[in-house]
């Protein structure tokens, strides 16, 4: 994973799965493959005009999207222009999965994207590519859900803001039996040995202007060992 980094980020750690690193990429165009592909837009309500952003007003939450499962949202992409300059910590991406209370994501829109602190960065990896200094933000997660998704955005920042947004997502008949299970907000749940640690970022800012920040890291996949 590379990115371009402003002041004030620290280190980033990632660790991909082996088995989804070393995949085939293009592998799935030469197959015929199950479901409908759907496209949700801030520009489905007047495909004629250029009026094609949603419009927070500050303190604000909209429901961007609501997809009816069983389906696998494949790529998101959004672009923000904002009054503070700090909104990709101000804008707040939450995801709630077949008609759950909670969110399973709610983060700040850059740290979902892979930017922390409210930062602005160009990321180049598998599943997340931002480019245009960080104002282009794609993701490619495969996000499978059984009924149904609402993706939601509040705005945290004392000013408006203006979002594009695409989500790409396929309408399946099913979902495969082997589709592993997400860990909800309102879980407690052990994951064992079937569990894959697909990314972890780590974020630091230095109280001062100049300097390194440093320190150590673990992450215990098997405490008992």
């Amino acid at each position: 994973m590379s990115r371009s980094r402003g002041g004030g980020l620290g280190a980033v750690l990632v660790v991909l799965a082996g088995a989804t690193a070393a995949a085939d990429v293009l592998d799935e165009i030469t197959r015929q493959q199950p479901g409908v592909t759907k496209r949700h837009s801030s520009g489905l309500f007047d495909p004629e005009s250029n009026a094609d952003a949603y419009h927070l007003a500050a303190g604000q939450r909209i429901t961007v999207a609501e997809l009816e499962g069983p389906g696998e949202i494949r790529h998101i992409w959004f672009t923000v222009a904002g009054q503070d300059r700090r909104w990709p910590r101000s804008l707040v991406l939450r995801v709630f999965w077949d008609g759950a209370e909670l969110p399973s994501v709610e983060t700040p829109i850059g740290d979902f994207f892979a930017a922390g602190n409210g930062m602005r960065a160009n990321v180049r990896s598998l599943p997340i590519e931002v480019t245009s200094y960080g104002r282009a933000l794609n993701s490619y997660w495969h996000m499978p859900f059984r009924k149904k998704a609402r993706v939601e955005l509040w705005n945290q920042s004392r000013g408006r803001m203006t979002v594009y947004c695409q989500i790409n997502w396929l309408q399946l008949p099913a979902l495969a039996p082997d589709t592993w299970r997400r860990v909800t907000a309102a879980a407690r749940v052990t994951l064992a040995d079937r569990a894959h640690e697909l990314t972890v970022e780590m974020v630091a800012r230095h109280p001062q202007s100049t300097g390194y920040c440093a320190g150590l890291d673990a992450i215990l996949l098997r405490p008992e060992d």
